[in-house]
């Protein structure tokens, strides 16, 4: 109901909360409902939130402006902070589609992560083959599967790739073939290696999910996360 006035954090950023391993009959399902939404981090840095809405895919006349006379030259404090934000794809997109000029600093940082994404690719392509031939009731999700949708020079730039599998007998066999074969390795230190999550479906009943990070590096320099 607030979402319009309140920005909520992605849920990578939510409070850790404990599992809750009592029987669903035992607990009232509303109350659990409400202490997963009492415990979203709620982001509330204005700058933030302005710099954002800036990166949306379609801009008002008022955000078109505001685009055009902001986004020449920016400070190395707001370059920063559109690196932080992972912004400088979207700007980019936006520069393209509106026909604005844009700081040539932000452009270079999309156009870094462009590079990326299209090296990262070469190596998906593989993973994706090994899925389809092993015929694993698994698919991609988010901006794996979402970029294959964007405009002709338009960019849906990510470092992650992620993946949902039906079962874990077939999640288990992929998570296999990226350790033994394709030479990923779980991500510790500057992410967790596993999350598992609580969280209640549509019926209101508890469903635990969980996800792993592994990572790999191509030329030296390139990160693939799946």
């Amino acid at each position: 109901d607030d979402r319009d006035y309140e920005m909520l954090a992605c849920d990578a950023c939510v409070r850790p909360k404990e599992i809750n391993w009592i029987p669903e009959k035992h607990y009232n399902k509303i109350t659990t409902l409400k202490k997963v939404f009492e415990n979203l981090s709620r982001m509330d840095n204005p700058k933030e939130i302005e710099l954002q809405k800036l990166g949306l895919c379609v801009l008002g006349e008022q955000q078109q402006i505001e685009f055009k006379n902001r986004f020449t030259r920016v400070s190395v404090e707001e370059l920063k902070l559109i690196k932080k934000l992972r912004l400088a794809a979207l700007f980019y997109n936006n520069s393209i589609k509106y026909g604005f000029d844009l700081d040539p600093r932000i452009v270079e940082i999309a156009t870094k992560q462009i590079v990326s994404l299209a090296v990262a690719i070469s190596e998906i392509e593989i993973i994706n083959k090994f899925i389809e031939t092993k015929k694993l009731r698994i698919d991609a999700v988010k901006g794996g599967k979402t970029n294959n949708y964007y405009p002709n020079k338009l960019v849906r730039t990510h470092m992650d790739f992620d993946y949902l599998s039906a079962n874990f007998k077939d999640a288990f066999i992929l998570i296999s073939y990226l350790i033994n074969e394709r030479g990923f390795k779980m991500i510790v230190g500057g992410s967790v290696p596993f999350s598992v999550k609580n969280v209640l479906n549509n019926e209101g009943e508890e469903v635990l999910t969980g996800h792993i990070h592994l990572e790999k590096i191509l030329q030296d320099r390139y990160q693939v996360v799946v």
